[in-house]
């Protein structure tokens, strides 16, 4: 009987299913420290015939035991392959006392909030969230962040998702891809 294990488990995802479901699974055993880095490039080492190298390889590099949902996660490995060229921070410090779930290029904070968040789930009366998330947006657009939200259902469509992100990318810098 063959076994694999956590490192295998998230390569073979890569090498399969390809890099966007490669970085979830992998963000996600590094969140659970089920996997490290060093787990995974050992692995690699071992599957040195196996196709799918470079995207393998890929999701070592970009892996993230930080992101707090496979959304976040999601979201990242599609900028990552539309816009090479723009600097990924995820979950930044903002201000002081926030925390972006994704920063590009220092001035665009993209927001993945999961319906949860806003449905008293987490004990908290949704009015009351919401509230908050208005007076954090504020903070952040007057200091000059831009901030955009999404949700898993928009990630549903991500072509227009990367399309926003574009827009706003291209207003600042020029054409984006």
């Amino acid at each position: 009987m063959r076994a694999t294990n956590p490192a295998r488990t998230c390569l073979e995802i890569a090498r399969l299913h390809g890099f966007p479901d490669g970085l979830v699974a992998t963000d996600s055993a590094l969140r659970r420290h089920d996997v490290t880095t060093y787990d995974l490039r050992e692995e690699l080492a071992k599957m040195q015939r196996t196709r799918g190298q470079a995207t393998m390889r890929k999701v070592i590099e970009h892996a993230y035991g930080g992101s707090e949902s496979p959304y976040e996660s999601n979201l990242r490995a599609l900028i990552i392959e539309r816009f090479s060229q723009v600097k990924i921070e995820p979950q930044k410090p903002l201000l002081g006392k926030y925390r972006a779930d994704l920063c590009l290029d220092g001035w665009l904070v993209l927001e993945v909030d999961g319906d949860a968040k806003y449905d008293g789930t987490y004990g908290e009366a949704p009015a009351h969230v919401i509230k908050r998330q208005i007076k954090r947006q504020r903070a952040l657009e007057n200091r000059g962040y831009v901030v955009l939200r999404f949700g898993p259902s928009d990630l549903k469509a991500p072509d227009e998702v990367l399309r926003i992100i574009a827009s706003h990318l291209g207003k600042r810098m020029g054409n984006v891809a």
